[in-house]
């Protein structure tokens, strides 16, 4: 039997291979940008294994409490540093096993499990880890959102289509909006933490083996919500999809919020200001108040929409969930410190067509007209009114007599006093009496309903962090009893 200090893993030289492998093919093998971030999920279930194997009777008590003393004594080395010493990747805590305490004590740490349990069990530690702190970022992102839209039920201003006002609105719906989204976005994420944070430990390649496992003792050492229900099933890649398809629509949602931001700060429409620390200037335009802080969330919108199909391994998800909780902080505090133009976003819905639909609407509700036949004189009447030079504030009960008609042959005698009102951009708003309309009352029931829901979503992901903790300690604890 060779030296103990020379066991450089199961895949020895000499065994049933006669070649070490190849440089390039262990780089390839061991994704020295993936393995790393894989050694403290390794870790655990190196630890939760070992107890679960002394607790069935698998393996000697004694023999067990040597080999967690020494993953013990790892810890003190530095955790990380020690793995990748061994040059094992996810192998690394058997061959420092192995090397330290020999095959006949080292060697037993593999009993009833694979690679791929190592692989598997180990990513699923990483992905919660990395979900749990995407869930965090973004329900400060809710909440920065939520308090803005609070202050600005009244804030009126354009509701945009393709451009063009179209009708008055309030920047807290715009504001609700995108936390609307980023409440679906928590739903997605946290149903991908469901479906990831199940324990695959014990199925070894697929097909389980003799050995009597525990695999709900080992699930419940390491935090996971249960144990998967069929071997085969556990080889299966779905919940990184998954979270890859909840990243990518929350960066779209997100990036979205960032768009309009860019286009909000512009000179031509100054209806808002990002603070001096989410900006750039220009290396030669040095009038220039950038906003770089939504541009880089720009930027991650569009890369992790490109690495949708490349996204699900676990090096590219590590990246992709690093960057969209960087981006969302990002967002958070650019919400959190923006300065909104009112005066500018009022006189902005004053000066163009945007009332005409309401104005439309009171020909229906007062003259009983059509809508189609109310649409298309008040169409006439701006159209007119542009030709001569007019604007939203012309407007006469004779200008809108001469539009009806000349499409509908007949005046409709609308009062000045109710022309006016119905092109009052703040009565616009406060006549909007659907469920989640701009009207202020509803706007501020709706964000409150939307504090609530944020609420209980802290609650949940105090829960599971609580879980997680309380896990850890019952793994210590057990880790003690074996190895003193």
């Amino acid at each position: 039997m060779k030296d103990k200090q020379e066991y450089q893993g199961y895949r020895g030289a000499g065994v049933r291979l006669s070649e070490p492998l190849a440089p390039e093919v262990i780089d390839a093998k061991w994704d020295s940008r993936s393995t790393p971030t894989l050694y403290r999920g390794l870790h655990m279930f190196d630890k939760a294994h070992l107890v679960m194997l002394a607790e069935t009777g698998i393996i000697r008590r004694e023999d067990t409490a040597v080999c967690l003393s020494a993953l013990l004594q790892m810890e003190e080395e530095g955790l990380e540093h020690t793995r990748e010493e061994m040059q094992s990747g996810i192998h690394s805590g058997e061959v420092y096993l192995v090397r330290k305490l020999g095959l006949e004590v080292g060697g037993r740490i593999h009993a009833g499990r694979s690679s791929g349990d190592l692989i598997w069990v180990s990513t699923r530690i990483r992905m919660r880890e990395d979900l749990l702190t995407v869930m965090d970022a973004l329900n400060a992102y809710r909440e920065a959102l939520l308090n803005l839209a609070r202050k600005h039920t009244r804030t009126v201003m354009p509701f945009y289509t393709h451009g063009q006002h179209a009708m008055p609105s309030t920047l807290a719906l715009y504001l609700h909006a995108w936390a609307c989204s980023a409440e679906r976005d928590f739903v997605r994420l946290d149903a991908a933490y469901a479906n990831t944070n199940i324990s695959v430990a014990g199925v070894a390649a697929g097909n389980a083996s003799r050995f009597r496992l525990n695999r709900e003792r080992t699930a419940e050492l390491m935090g996971f919500d249960s144990a998967s229900t069929n071997t085969r099933d556990a080889r299966n890649y779905d919940h990184l999809a998954e979270m890859g398809s909840a990243l990518a629509i929350l960066n779209g949602n997100l990036g979205s919020l960032a768009d309009t931001l860019v286009l909000w700060c512009g000179q031509e429409y100054q209806l808002v200001q990002i603070a001096d620390r989410y900006c750039d200037t220009s290396s030669i335009f040095a009038h220039k108040r950038n906003p770089d802080s939504a541009e880089s969330v720009q930027g991650v919108r569009n890369k992790v929409t490109g690495r949708t199909v490349t996204s699900y391994t676990i090096h590219e998800l590590v990246s992709v969930a690093e960057s969209t909780s960087r981006g969302l902080k990002i967002m958070a505090g650019v919400i959190n410190t923006l300065k909104v133009n009112k005066e500018r976003m009022l006189d902005l819905v004053s000066s163009f067509w945007a009332q005409i639909p309401d104005l439309g609407a009171v020909l229906v509700l007062e003259k009983g007209l059509s809508w189609r036949m109310a649409h298309q004189i008040v169409g006439t009447l701006v159209r007119l009114s542009e030709e001569e030079g007019k604007g939203p504030a012309d407007i006469t009960p004779e200008m809108l007599d001469r539009a009806a008609r000349l499409y509908a042959n007949k005046p409709v005698k609308l009062s000045a006093d109710v022309i006016a009102k119905a092109m009052d951009p703040i009565d616009c708003v406060n006549n909007r009496w659907v469920t989640g309309a701009a009207r202020p009352q509803e706007m501020a029931r709706q964000v409150g309903c939307s504090l609530d829901r944020l609420a209980k979503d802290g609650k949940k992901l105090e829960d599971r962090r609580h879980k997680l903790e309380e896990a850890e300690h019952k793994l210590r604890q057990a880790v003690k009893a074996i190895a003193g």
